[in-house]
């Protein structure tokens, strides 16, 4: 795990240096362990460096490229395994930032093709798998990664994504220059203006994420999209083109194993992942919620402790002044059932006021919600018990459906389809296993479309915006077509909605307290897996997540495995609106972001806010988002609000 910085000048210029080191030093947190530099000169030569002043000293003044490299220290320790890496002639550099799983099985067909090796980490397998496929070795690789190649002998830069997105790779160009970063401050720090993104701003106070997983918050700017490269030349400024070398077979297997023998391959698949992912010599943890998808990771790993001699760590975000969203209960049952050592730290009002500044600071982008600074809380804990890696349990829910919606979208079908028997069915079943589920698609969905709910405020976010105009690009109702609309739904969570959100918030959580988040559960061979199932694996019998939770009941107990009441890093939001947050709230329509702004209508927000904190209405999901908006362009001085 570490932190990329490349400048890539399409003319020789002297002005690389300044702002690369700019970049490099806005991110120590992604790689505290070391660092290292290379930089491409006039004539296409590189040069290396270990330090900044190395760097200084030995640079040629007429620059191309310059990279600059922040290490976290994981795997292989030694020098050998340090970036930016050369191959043995000079001609081919490599920067990585995330982890090959299968690097050892990659090294030992590379190594019956006559490459040695100096070190035993997989940077170097990753080198050599260039050298000897070329970009067809980005579909041969599992894991996580974001990298930069330099190949001097075709005078390219080469980027490259993992699959599903796992690590952060930001883009920026204008006429002269290229620069490519693992965080968006980085590219600020370089000179990229900071102006908002008008359009994502408002689908965010509407509840909606940018219109792709490629935009950001801020104009101009953009993530590399997951599962693709692109070459760059060096001798022209040709258009930024991004090949895919992966993507998901959509269809489901035409005969699907009985479900305990799918569960069967499952559980071989998770032990698979979950060993591959434990590999690091570096401290390990967990991050426990009491919920089925962490404990179940923790429960495969609690074999490979036990081999060791050694006792798991699980981090934990607590709220136990707040009863309703207290989960200790079910996180001692874990911690007591797996034998971890069980690390907390409490969520509250106060301490949410106190950080929210450093939580917006890692995240560049509006807090969405209570599980974001939850999440980095609990990383926090577990950083400052000692943990360099944290195995998480994001993902289950996008590929095995464990929302609520899920639910929801499976009754939408039946009811589209006519069948009424399975309908009648589900719900029976629903009533049995999850009747909190009925009661809340009565409360949330029903009732709102009947105007029964909080009056004109249900569509606040609207009536708020200047321009509330939006248009929604989607192939789903193609797709439905030809596949159930879970299954399309799905495919949208992991491939361009809700996973990719969650894996960025990680990413940004985890590495703001120098650590490594992995997650096992988005591995390339268990989504694949995922796809081929039918869609009553998933949600059936008024359960959801069925096959996960047919396989947890022999590791974990009966508790875990029969929850239904998810919380999720929750916490009693409203209350801390009107009570902590109060004098934020009555300052925002005239403060520096709102007072001025071309998006949010400032006479309607003051309104608003009062009926608000006087109890006249209850939306609390979109006063916290416009909170959220005003403390993001502040914290990063953003402009164009």
């Amino acid at each position: 795990m570490c932190g990329l910085s490349a400048i890539i000048h399409y003319e020789p210029s002297e002005q690389l240096l300044d702002p690369l080191l700019a970049m490099h030093n806005r991110i120590p947190h992604r790689g505290p362990d070391g660092e290292g530099f290379m930089v491409i000169d006039a004539a296409c030569r590189a040069i290396g460096a270990r330090t900044a002043v190395e760097l200084r000293n030995s640079a040629a003044t007429r620059l191309r490229v310059a990279m600059a490299f922040r290490w976290l220290r994981i795997q292989d320790p030694g020098e050998a395994a340090a970036q930016p890496m050369a191959s043995a002639d000079g001609s081919v550099w490599l920067m990585f930032n995330g982890e090959i799983y299968n690097f050892q099985n990659i090294r030992h067909e590379l190594g019956q093709l006559g490459h040695t090796f100096i070190s035993s980490g997989d940077t170097e397998v990753i080198l050599a798998a260039y050298l000897q496929w070329g970009t067809g070795c980005f579909n041969r690789l599992n894991g996580m990664w974001a990298m930069v190649l330099a190949d001097l002998r075709h005078r390219k830069i080469i980027i490259s994504r993992d699959r599903f997105g796992i690590k952060p790779l930001f883009y920026y160009r204008d006429q002269n220059r290229l620069l490519v970063a693992s965080e968006l401050k980085q590219l600020l720090a370089a000179g990229v203006p900071a102006v908002a993104n008008r359009t994502a701003l408002a689908r965010f106070i509407r509840g909606l994420r940018p219109a792709t997983p490629e935009e950001t918050f801020f104009r101009d700017v953009f993530a590399q999209p997951a599962a693709t490269f692109a070459e760059i030349s060096l001798q022209d400024a040709a258009e930024l083109s991004f090949e895919r070398y992966w993507q998901l077979d959509p269809a489901p297997t035409a005969s699907a194993p009985p479900l305990e023998k799918a569960c069967a391959i499952l559980d071989g698949l998770l032990a698979q992942s979950v060993g591959e992912h434990m590999v690091a010599q570096a401290p390990i943890g967990h991050l426990i919620s009491g919920g089925l998808d962490s404990s179940l990771l923790a429960a495969f790993a609690a074999p490979i402790y036990a081999r060791r001699g050694q006792r798991g760590m699980g981090a934990s975000m607590v709220t136990t002044s707040a009863n309703r969203y207290d989960e200790s209960p079910y996180i001692d049952q874990v911690v007591a059932a797996l034998r971890l050592e069980s690390v907390r730290a409490e969520f509250t009002g106060g301490w949410l006021k106190d950080n929210i500044d450093r939580v917006t600071r890692a995240q560049e982008e509006p807090v969405a919600g209570m599980a974001v600074a939850g999440q980095f809380l609990a990383y926090e804990a577990a950083a400052r018990h000692g943990a360099r890696v944290v195995l998480d349990g994001q993902g289950a829910d996008e590929i095995f459906a464990g929302y609520p919606r899920h639910q929801f979208t499976v009754l939408k079908d039946y009811l589209r389809r006519g069948d009424v028997t399975a309908l009648l069915l589900e719900m029976v079943s629903l009533c049995r296993y999850d009747a909190k589920f009925l009661r809340d698609t009565w409360r949330l969905r029903i009732v709102p479309r009947l105007g029964l709910g909080w009056g004109s405020y249900g569509l606040a976010s609207d009536s708020l915006l200047s321009d509330a105009t939006t248009s929604e690009s989607q192939c789903r109702a193609r797709l439905e077509r030809r596949f159930s609309a879970l299954h399309v739904e799905l495919l949208n969570d992991v491939l361009s909605g809700n996973l990719r959100a969650a894996l960025a918030v990680t990413d940004r959580n985890a590495m703001a307290h120098s650590i490594e988040a992995r997650v096992p559960y988005v591995d390339q061979r268990i989504i694949e897996f995922a796809f081929q199932l039918p869609d009553d694996y998933k949600v059936g019998g008024g359960k959801r997540k069925r096959i996960l939770r047919r396989l947890a009941q022999r590791y974990l107990p009966k508790a875990i495995v029969a929850r239904v009441d998810r919380i999720g890093f929750g916490a009693p939001i409203e209350h801390w609106l009107r009570t902590c947050f109060r004098a934020e709230l009555v300052d925002l329509p005239g403060g520096d972001v709102f007072s001025r702004s071309m998006l949010v209508n400032p006479r309607l927000l003051r309104s608003y806010i009062d009926d608000f904190l006087a109890g006249r209405h209850g939306d609390v999901g979109t006063m916290w988002r416009i909170y959220a908006v005003d403390l993001w362009a502040r914290v990063h001085r953003v402009s164009g609000v």
